[in-house]
């Protein structure tokens, strides 16, 4: 009779444990959680109904749910089941979630630029290498002229004609002319350079006159700065001197060293109209550290349209070649028919034209330019 009565109560004890661990495979817990979503509709309705119909072909697959062993009792006594553990997930799924971590912060692109620069293809970090500096700025201009025109004193209206030509022309001025000091007043306020052509002695003196207040080499020391100063009082505006005619005082060391003492007095530049190739002025001129050039062209010594435009073709060629050169002209129609005309020429051929004062100083004197 005691075996009859354990019987049924031990299958109601099996069927428990049954039914719990039903439940807690097909993820319905005592807290309530929803049924797995990887499992298949029916397999859901069973674990509800609490039916132990056997698994799908797909549920199958998945490892056996192996039920903890009751603890050993006497006989006659029920079995208490273990608590069940929670089964793993199937192994695809597991592995999935092993394989798959979450994925890393994408870093900015400045920094990935930044770690791709600090390496080499070797992938061994290397220092970043030092910024190149920038490359010294070409200049467009790599040969420079002058172009001086003399003799201006006589004639305003033709003063005011080459005030046109769109060059910065330096207006070298006669002094003690009839206009010298309007001209020099007019060519300063248009903005060009104003120099004293001032009269020298000339061979064949004085059959060749040339003009009031040259310097001669029979003056004395105080007359040579008497004449000297009473031609620069023209004008303030005048940065240089240079000479008109000149051929046999040019030659006089001792006229041309007073002429240049002066000169460095008042800081002015001294360009050497270079009437004879014997003068001293350039060599004595650089020795007493008086701001110096020579002429290197006549534009116009033979008036003709064909030989002035000749001659800028030789200035140019002369500067490419030595990097400045210096040209003389005339206050003729002729040149200025020609110097309007190729006003452009030096631009294109890129050559700057500059005052004499800016060629002279751009080549390392001190000369004042106003």
């Amino acid at each position: 009779m005691k075996a009859g009565h354990s019987l049924p109560l031990l299958s109601a004890w099996v069927l428990a444990v049954v039914l719990l661990a039903g439940l807690i495979y097909w993820g319905v817990g005592p807290e309530g959680t929803a049924p797995s979503k990887s499992q298949p509709p029916a397999a859901q309705s069973k674990g509800k109904t609490g039916k132990t119909a056997e698994p799908q072909k797909k549920a199958s697959a998945d490892p056996p749910v192996t039920l903890p062993l009751a603890r050993s009792t006497p006989a006659g006594e029920a079995t208490i089941p273990s608590p069940a553990r929670r089964p793993q997930p199937p192994p695809e799924t597991a592995a999935h979630e092993e394989a798959s971590p979450p994925p890393p912060r994408p870093a900015p692109q400045e920094e990935k630029e930044q770690v791709v620069s600090l390496h080499d293809h070797s992938g061994v970090l290397t220092k970043p290498p030092l910024p190149q500096p920038p490359p010294p700025p070409i200049s467009p201009y790599l040969a420079k002229i002058a172009i001086v025109i003399d003799d201006f004193g006589l004639d305003l209206e033709v003063a005011k004609k080459f005030l046109k030509i769109p060059l910065p022309l330096t207006f070298s001025i006669l002094p003690h002319q009839k206009y010298s000091r309007e001209i020099a007043e007019l060519a300063y306020s248009h903005h060009h350079e104003v120099i004293l052509h001032l009269p020298m002695q000339p061979q064949g003196y004085p059959m060749k006159n040339p003009g009031k207040g040259a310097l001669l080499t029979s003056m004395s020391h105080e007359l040579l700065k008497k004449a000297i100063s009473s031609a620069l009082e023209v004008s303030p505006h005048f940065t240089g001197v240079n000479n008109h005619m000149g051929s046999r005082f040019t030659e006089d060391r001792h006229g041309m060293h007073v002429f240049l003492r002066e000169l460095k007095e008042k800081g002015l530049y001294f360009l050497d109209s270079s009437t004879s190739p014997r003068s001293v002025g350039l060599a004595l001129a650089e020795e007493l550290q008086v701001p110096t050039a020579k002429r290197d062209i006549f534009l116009d010594h033979v008036p003709t349209e064909d030989f002035v435009r000749s001659q800028i073709a030789t200035l140019i060629r002369k500067a490419r070649t030595e990097g400045k050169a210096v040209a003389i002209g005339h206050p003729y129609d002729v040149t200025l028919k020609v110097l309007t005309q190729e006003a452009n020429r030096f631009r294109d051929e890129g050559v700057a034209v500059l005052s004499a004062g800016e060629l002279i100083t751009r080549n390392g004197s001190t000369a004042r330019v106003r």
